[in-house]
């Protein structure tokens, strides 16, 4: 689009009121031609995105059903319990951590859940730290809350280890 003002444009120029109307009568068809552009947009955006909607469901429909598929859904129990021992530390105990084997592992998925709760082997190593008492806290109550939570664990952790021999550290809280 030429336009005889473009020596002007991007300058501080001020025009003249006949140049006013001049630009204005310039800028009524490409004003419209920029109306009818974003009005395009918008139909093809609004289009998009119907597309991308329906490619979400496709896609999700096509993920669930490929999830199906995973070899490691075929591995027979016995050798997913062993690669679940492999998960475990081999320099120390297990600690009661969700962020840890044995705990983690059962926090996969409801199957893995199952396969570890009832996985003795998992269980027969454990790490216990005593909660630390605190001479601030006017209350012991918070202290022996937390002792009973930590006897409760390990007594599901040490009735999922059955028959297993088993390997217990206790670290105590320093006297204060």
């Amino acid at each position: 689009m030429a336009s005889p003002f473009v020596s002007r444009l991007g300058t501080n120029y001020c025009p003249t009121d006949e140049e006013i109307l001049e630009i204005n009568a310039l800028l009524v068809e490409p004003t419209h031609r920029l109306k009818g552009l974003d009005d395009e947009i918008t139909k093809l955006q609004k289009a998009i995105d119907k597309l991308a909607e329906e490619r979400s469901r496709v896609a999700a429909y096509v993920e669930a059903h490929k999830a199906l598929l995973s070899p490691v859904r075929r591995l027979p129990l016995d050798i997913i319990q062993e690669l679940f021992v492999a998960c475990l530390p081999t320099h120390r105990n297990c600690v009661m951590s969700a962020s840890e084997a044995p705990v983690l592992l059962g926090r996969v998925c409801s199957a893995w859940r199952a396969i570890s709760h009832t996985t003795p082997r998992l269980w027969s190593r454990l790490h216990v730290v005593e909660p630390l008492w605190s001479p601030d806290d006017p209350t012991s109550s918070s202290f022996e809350e937390k002792v009973a939570r930590r006897l409760e664990i390990t007594h599901t952790w040490l009735s999922r280890s059955g028959q297993c021999p088993l390997s217990i550290s206790l670290r105590s809280a320093p006297d204060s």
